[in-house]
């Protein structure tokens, strides 16, 4: 058996957290109720020994005229971010270098969400992250993104994150698989 280990470091686990704690503050009375915040939340170790691997996220963007773009797409999460592979030429690049405000969400049917709302930057083929973005992203059963073209991945800058656990306790902090 392979052992998953969680790459964020105590201090991106620790910043991590207290974003979770801040969204759960700043989160409208509804939400609080509807995802019963914060008994049924996520911690952030929970939510990266969750997120190992290619998680499929439904990825919104805006286009010029304020219309919102979403499709269903892989994600990273590493080191306490999200990072979409994608290339230059995709819309979703052209959206987010003219207006980085993204949402991303990942579910599964009525048992677990994580809603993110906040803001992308391009990670282009030149910068130091792109090659340990691309390792992962492979080491994870996918193809090179440099496959599809002028590959990139688009980095999620949280504002906020919402999880909400109908089992929290079925989600360790970390697991052996």
């Amino acid at each position: 058996m392979r052992r998953r280990i969680v790459r964020e470091t105590p201090d991106e686990l620790e910043r991590l957290q207290e974003l979770l704690d801040r969204s759960i503050e700043e989160a409208g009375a509804f939400l609080r109720s509807s995802f019963q915040m914060p008994t049924h939340s996520l911690s952030a170790r929970q939510l990266a020994t969750y997120l190992q691997g290619i998680q499929t996220v439904a990825f919104s963007t805006v286009t010029a005229a304020g219309q919102p773009r979403v499709a269903p797409i892989g994600a990273i999460f590493h080191r306490a971010e999200f990072y979409i592979p994608t290339v230059m030429t995709a819309m979703r690049t052209r959206h987010v270098s003219r207006r980085p405000p993204i949402s991303l969400t990942h579910y599964d049917g009525i048992d677990l969400a994580i809603i993110v709302h906040g803001r992308a930057v391009i990670i282009n083929q030149e910068q130091p992250e792109f090659d340990t973005l691309e390792a992962i992203h492979r080491t994870s059963g996918s193809e090179s993104v440099r496959d599809w073209g002028e590959g990139a991945f688009l980095r999620v800058m949280a504002d906020v994150i919402f999880t909400f656990a109908r089992f929290p306790e079925r989600f360790p902090e970390r697991r052996d698989v």
